[in-house]
Order: C-alpha cells, then structure tokens, then sequence
C-alpha cells in the first residue's frame, strides 16, 4: 500500500512519516508521569485518589521489595487480579524491577491458571485474597517462590494489611510488602531490543495458549506510535531518562481546533480489564505517558456506568463493540449529558456501522475511532484518522499507523501480495511493535513472524484510499465480548464427555456481543443427555467468556468435499435462520 503523506485529511502534515522512538525502558513512562503530572490524579477508585507521586513511590518499594528477594532482570512476576489502584503499583513495579510481567484472567480455571504459570516460569505471584480457591497450594505445582496478596482492606490505607497468617510460610500482604521497602531509585541494565518486558497469552487454535513475548523496545514503540497518530504528540525524553510527550502545536487554541484532549487533561472511562491486552495498553501504558486520570470500577453496571460519564465529566470513552451496545441500548441514555466526550474508541472487534452511526448522534463533540490490533502487534496497528477534520470513513478501521505497514497477502497464491482495490487478502503487519515471537514455541513463531512480517490471520480489504477493512478471520476464532475465543479448546472439552461421539463450535452473529458460540453435538449412539448437562459439563472448565451460549443436537456433522468437517455450512444455515426469525 502507498502512504498518502501528503493527504491532510490522511496525515497531520506537522508530523514527520517516519517518528523517532528513544531506546529507553518501560519504566520511563511512570518516571516521566512522576516528573511532569506527579499531583494529578493517576487513578481513581471506590473514591480514594492516587496520584502520579504516589504511583511511582509506591512502584518502588514494590521494584525494590522484588529486587531483595532476588527477583529482577530474565524473572517472570504474574499479576492475577480484577481492576484496582494495587494493579496499577505492581504493574510499574515489576517494570522498575527489570522482570517481566505476565498477567493472568482471575476468572480462569485452575488447570489454565496453572499452565500459564508454569509455561511462563513465574517465580512471584502478586493475587488477591478472595481467589485463594485458585492460588492457595500453587507453589507445589510451579516455580513460585513469593505470593503477595492484597484485598479490600488495604485499598484505603497502606497502614491496613490482609491477615496471610492461615496461608502458610511464602505468602505476605501487599501492604506489608511495600511499607517493608523504601522508595528508591535503581539502574537496570535493560537491552530494550530483547529483554521481554510482557509475556502476554493468546488461546491457542490447536492446543495450549501461546505466550506473546512483548520486549521494552516494543511497547514503548507502540505507546509513542499511537501518541503521534492520535494527538500529534512526540515524545521528549529528558537527561535523567523520564519520557512524556508534547504536542507539535504550539499554540493550545489552535491545537484544541484539531484535536481532542491536551495531555494532562484527559480523564479515561474504561471496562477494560487490566489483565487484557486493551487494559494494559490503554490504562496502565497510554494512559500513564499521557497523564490521564483513569476511573477504575468493580463493575460494568450500564446505568452506572453512563452516570459516572456525566458525574465526572470524562473526556475519553475506550471498548469493545458489544460495551457501546449496551450503553446505546440503555432507556436513559438520552437524559445524560455527555458533552465533556471528546473522543471514544472502539476496538477487540469490528463495530457495526449503525452502532458507529449512535455513537456520533449521542456524543456530538466526541472523535469517534476505530482501531485494529492484536496481542502480536503489542496492541496497535491501524487507527482511525485522530484529528477533528480527518477523513474517518464508516465500515474501515482506519490507515497504518506511524513507522508502521500494512499489507495483503493472498490466500490461495503462496507468497503472492493482494494489490487491488476490494480484494481479499490475509493482514500482514511490520513495525517495531511486533512481537519477538512466542514463548517456548520456535515452530509457531517461525510460522507467524516471516521475514519480519506478522501473518494476522485476519482476512482484510483496502479502499482507494488506503483504508483497511476486517472482512474475515483465516484463523479458527471468534469474538465474544471482545475476548478472542478459540472454539478448538471448548470442542475438546465437549469430546471428553462420555456422551459426546462428534462436536463443533462455530460463532453466531450477535448485534450485543459480536459472536457467540454455539456448539453442534452428535451423541454416541444409545446415549442420551440433556442440552444443559454438556453445556454445563464444559462451561465449568472454561474461562466465562468462552462458554458454550447454545448447544444444539444433530445426527451429523456435515462434511466437505474432501472430508472434513464444514464449519462454513453451519454458519450459514445459522445466517439463514437469524434471518428468518
């Protein structure tokens, strides 16, 4: 594809083409958001405040309580919990630390929590005490030496400490953990090239999940590419090696005249899970270079959630389509006053150009954008056009963003690109944010990362202009929710019931939740069950995302040609029968 720099409704045309990323560590930007907005508001949850100071302190003494167990550059810290302010500390703190971060879904299973900590060599658990049904016993099956553990109590005070003493020896409260350590500034020695800063996992389409490995130099290219793109905003690094951004315009009326938000200003309304790859990026990476003020809930509660838009008159909106769904949907939402929106983005999965279509009419003064990533590429790739006078076109997620391209490669010729307008190629994506490869998986890196390429999977379209858009998956996937979720982990639960003798999931449309999946069941012969016996034999194995929302029984699965099983006919024998209803 050629880049129309020259197009200023493509490209703010005070942006150079290609921006320069500084080799520094991840732990620039917590230092940097201490420097420049140390007493704004970093996070905000059940009404108690922390600021950009108290993060970073806090960082710290975790990086340093770390380092006195002997725990830093080449070990793996795993962080499994819900959203709140002790997940933003640890986060930054295992950053300082020089090890390397993986997050773990609170709500998985324990055989998978299990896996992920054992595939990724976790030496340090940071969890919280309510999920002790999951983790208590975990050091005898993985290589965790460390489990610190916080909860409700200690969220209003760092004096107040979770009780640990019935957990047995190696397991201390996050408070007492942190008030045990100064806030002290140490030097890591980080090659930001090839030391992994995130260990990220992706479910797997034909076994186990994969560990995505994120290196320093990757994210903090990812960071600062979607800083230029969306706020015309490059980054200053500092002698002392704290990085922030600062907007090309000089002149703040007239940059307000073009773009959203100055940083410093922005206050971010988001559900997203710190443990998922939008959370992480948008809350705990963008969000802390930009010097917003995040609003962290329990909850996503619809009428809650559209009260506190107003209440505290947030200025970025960030989800999933199925989220704007609900919100759009919701009676009330005409009585709320959301004009202090001035940007929403959408991403996880494509959104319906008639969802698009309420967003503009229910936040008039917001930039309405669409993006489109994946863990692979850190998190993003191709945006919509960020500023107020940009060519946005409706059905597209946008253009490449900075030091970023994007091609087609085609799906029937091997090693053949896709050049015309509207035809149908697999997204291949190249830029300092793709990933290293995967952990403990040379096979598969080497199948995905071709000569410096990442093969998405994903099945795309260009415009005439350049825009992408997401037509289908190559890939064995679907989206529920926003949550990649791979139907060949839920058929091989369903085949380990003793009734099943054949079984396929396949995902059905959902205006609400993107895709649901469905699972098409043959029962052995003389057997018998009941619908919500096999659906309840696999969803108690699952992640809550990956549940099994319809089963129905056939007497056969249907077969291609060659013989293999169509999963094509079902989906569209499903589209025939939506359409029906």
């Amino acid at each position: 594809m050629i880049k129309q720099f020259n197009n200023p409704k493509f490209y703010n045309q005070t942006i150079p083409n290609e921006i320069d990323i500084p080799h520094v560590p991840v732990g620039a930007i917590i230092k940097g958001a201490a420097k420049y907005f140390g007493n704004r508001v970093a996070f905000l949850y059940r009404k108690k405040e922390l600021t950009y100071k108290e993060l970073y302190n806090q960082a710290l003494r975790v990086a340093n309580g770390l380092k006195e167990i002997g725990i830093g550059k080449g070990d793996v810290v795993a962080i499994q919990m819900l959203n709140c302010t002790q997940y933003a500390i640890s986060y930054y703190g295992i950053v300082l630390s020089g090890a390397t971060y993986t997050p773990i879904n609170p709500l998985l299973p324990k055989d998978e929590f299990l896996f992920q900590l054992q595939d990724s060599g976790a030496k340090v658990l940071i969890t919280y005490e309510q999920l002790v049904n999951v983790w208590e016993g975990v050091m005898e099956h993985s290589k965790i030496e460390k489990i610190i553990v916080t909860g409700d109590v200690e969220i209003s005070s760092l004096e107040q400490c979770v009780d640990t003493t019935s957990y047995g020896d190696g397991v201390v409260s996050f408070n007492q953990f942190i008030n045990n350590n100064e806030a002290r500034e140490f030097t890591i020695d980080v090659d930001v090239v090839e030391d992994v800063v995130h260990i990220a996992y992706t479910g797997g389409t034909t076994g186990k999940p994969k560990g995505v490995m994120i290196t320093h130099k990757n994210l903090v290219s990812n960071v600062l590419q979607s800083g230029a793109w969306s706020s015309a905003a490059l980054p200053q690094l500092d002698d002392d090696g704290a990085l922030t951004v600062k907007v090309v315009e000089k002149e703040v009326d007239k940059y307000l005249q073009h773009y959203p938000t100055l940083p410093g200003t922005n206050i971010r309304l988001s559900p997203a899970p710190m443990y998922h790859g939008a959370g992480t990026m948008g809350g705990l990476a963008y969000g802390v270079l930009f010097g917003a003020t995040s609003i962290i809930f329990d909850r996503f509660i619809p009428e809650e959630f559209l009260a506190d838009l107003e209440r505290y008159k947030v200025t970025e909106l960030s989800g999933a389509p199925a989220m704007f769904n609900f919100l759009l949907m919701h009676p009330n939402i005409a009585k709320h006053d959301f004009s202090s929106v001035r940007t929403i983005n959408s991403g996880a999965a494509p959104i319906a150009m008639e969802t698009m279509k309420l967003l503009i009419k229910y936040f008039p003064n917001a930039v309405v954008t669409e993006g489109y990533g994946l863990t692979e590429s850190t998190a993003s790739a191709v945006q919509s056009v960020g500023f107020y006078d940009g060519l946005r076109t409706l059905g597209t997620v946008g253009l490449p963003i900075y030091n970023t391209e994007v091609k087609l490669m085609s799906v029937d010729e091997a090693g053949k690109e896709v050049t015309e307008v509207g035809q149908r190629g697999e997204v291949c994506i190249k830029g300092p944010q793709v990933m290293k490869g995967y952990l403990n998986n040379p096979e598969v890196t080497a199948e995905t990362l071709i000569n410096g390429w990442l093969h998405t999977g994903d099945i795309g379209i260009f415009d005439e202009n350049g825009f992408l858009s997401i037509v289908d998956r190559k890939k064995d996937m679907l989206i529920y929710n926003g949550y990649n979720v791979y139907p060949r982990q839920i058929e091989e639960h369903l085949y380990e019931h003793p009734a099943v003798a054949a079984a396929i999931v396949v995902g059905i449309q959902d205006v609400n939740v993107g895709e649901k999946p469905k699972a098409f069941v043959v029962l052995r012969q003389g057997v018998s069950a009941t619908e919500e016996e096999i659906m309840s034999f696999v969803n108690d194995k699952v992640v809550h995302y990956s549940r099994i929302r319809e089963l129905e029984f056939i007497d056969q699965l249907p077969m291609t040609a060659a013989g293999k099983i169509s999963k094509i006919q079902l989906v569209e024998r499903e589209k025939t029968r939506l359409n029906q209803v």
